[in-house]
């Protein structure tokens, strides 16, 4: 009887190893939240909310994006002078960007530093997106449409 009880424990115990996942995997649910055209995708800034208008930005300095799925999301690319990356929250149909890190290099041309300033702090108003005929679309809290990215190379 002894040894029934043992045994039965060590098959429950490999049984119930057998069935755990993997701590490292990311879960299934992370890439279901993305839609298929925004991954792999560069995006290249065409239009920057600046004081309630969109305005072309400037094509000397170009801001780029793509949302990178490595288990957990992140929005990363180019500032226009600097590198930059956040986290990303998709759910409930969101486009959520978090705290926003920058590299710190300083441009020689004020207003590639200025359109930076301007497109980080408008990224950080982000609450939904859009893609459209080509074209990213994000929006704010308003549904105001703030950025407007194109697929780069469909220019």
């Amino acid at each position: 009887m002894r040894y029934a009880i043992t045994w039965l424990a060590v098959v429950g115990w490999v049984l119930t190893g057998c069935a755990t996942t993997d701590p490292g995997a990311a879960p299934a649910a992370a890439s279901d939240k993305v839609p298929p055209a925004l991954v792999g995708t560069t995006w290249r800034l065409v239009a920057l909310d600046a004081a309630g208008m969109l305005q072309p930005t400037t094509s000397t300095a170009p801001i780029t994006a793509q949302i990178i799925n490595e288990g957990d999301l992140r929005l990363t690319g180019s500032a226009g002078c600097n590198n930059y990356q956040a986290s990303l929250d998709l759910t409930a149909g969101g486009f959520v960007v978090g705290d926003v890190a920058t590299t710190r290099k300083l441009c020689s041309d004020d207003s590639v530093m200025q359109q930076e300033r301007s497109f980080v702090a408008t990224l950080a108003r982000a609450q939904t997106a859009t893609v459209r005929e080509g074209q990213l679309e994000i929006l704010d809290a308003q549904g105001t449409t703030i950025l407007v990215f194109a697929a780069a190379g469909s220019q």
